[in-house]
């Protein structure tokens, strides 16, 4: 089954949505443990589009169901994000780096089994893929 879940929102509804992610997921067939993970990932990159996005209002996740695949994007107006230069977490890496916060996309990396970043005409838009 193919469908899509729109939900544009604020700060006040992130654990609501992680929620509905992880309901979604379990109901399309994915396992537990994939599914808080998958719940986990798309919740960081959301709630990073709400709390960076110059209008948190126009935030926009996008939930795709396909066969053994979950596709999210996550849609927000924002500066540019250099996405591509930031690493995903290395097995001996010094976590002590992110002291300071900077922790979403490198977790975001490690969840998912792809993930991509666009920006266009002023939007961000990230694509968090996840296979179960």
């Amino acid at each position: 089954m193919n469908y899509q879940v729109k939900i544009k929102g604020n700060e006040d509804n992130i654990e609501k949505t992680w929620d509905l992610i992880h309901f979604l997921s379990i109901q399309h067939g994915m396992k537990e443990e994939t599914a808080d993970v998958f719940a986990v990932a798309v919740g960081e990159a959301y709630n990073n589009a709400i709390t960076y996005s110059s209008n948190s209002d126009m935030s926009e996740l996008t939930l795709n169901f396909q066969k053994e695949v979950i596709i999210a994007e996550i849609i927000n107006f924002g500066d540019f994000i250099d996405f591509d230069n930031i690493q995903k977490f290395e097995k001996d890496q010094d976590f002590m780096q992110y002291s300071e916060g900077k922790l979403g996309i490198p977790l975001i990396k490690t969840l998912v089994d792809d993930v991509k970043y666009e920006r266009n005409n002023g939007k961000n838009k990230i694509i968090l893929v996840k296979k179960y």
